[in-house]
């Protein structure tokens, strides 16, 4: 052996170069293995999601062109569900006692009540109730629920458009007339 080389120190540094190249190769498997089913898994998502964000245009666009709805019930149209007509309801109730708030107070008050008038009998069904498979029976009504509270939803919401439209006509004239501000600090020059 000569002096400054030694068999140890080149099998150890073949040894590092080896174990360096296996962790690298390791390494890129693991992140071909590990991200493209992430990466394809993404890309098919996205289209997903594309094909359902037209659906939901589509959708939209025919809501929008529906006969029955036209543009004005469009505008004018209540959510499905309780709450968007709670909460219009409760909004209601933070107007003040005068001119056409007047009348969706009223409506607000007529909407809250729970009773319903049955008008018509329609006769008594017998069915199997889902949880525990015994006869449900139930009676059928035509009650004036159903053909009174949209009018009263709709005269609420008009009278509340107008009851805005006088305060902001109001407030618009008031403006106008004001007097002029005269004071030291208006009149000094800059």
């Amino acid at each position: 052996m000569r002096l400054g080389s030694s068999p140890k120190i080149v099998s150890l540094r073949k040894w590092l170069q080896a174990a360096f190249a296996g962790f690298a190769a390791s390494l890129l498997l693991a992140v071909v293995l590990g991200v493209w089913p992430i990466v394809s898994h993404y890309r098919q998502v996205e289209r997903n999601l594309r094909g359902i964000e037209a659906h939901g245009l589509l959708l939209t666009a025919a809501n929008r062109m529906s006969a029955e709805r036209g543009p004005s019930n469009v505008i004018l149209s209540i959510e499905p569900g309780g709450y968007t007509m709670a909460g219009a309801i409760f909004g209601t109730f933070f107007e003040r006692w005068r001119g056409p708030a007047r009348v969706a107070i009223v409506c607000a008050y007529l909407l809250s009540i729970s009773v319903d008038v049955n008008w018509a009998y329609l006769g008594s069904f017998t069915a199997d109730s889902y949880r525990t498979h015994r006869p449900v029976y139930f009676e059928t009504w035509v009650t004036a629920g159903p053909f009174i509270r949209p009018g009263l939803v709709l005269a609420m919401q008009w009278s509340l458009c107008w009851a805005t439209l006088r305060d902001v006509f109001a407030s618009g004239a008031r403006a106008a007339h004001a007097p002029v501000e005269r004071s030291a600090h208006a009149l000094a020059p800059r």
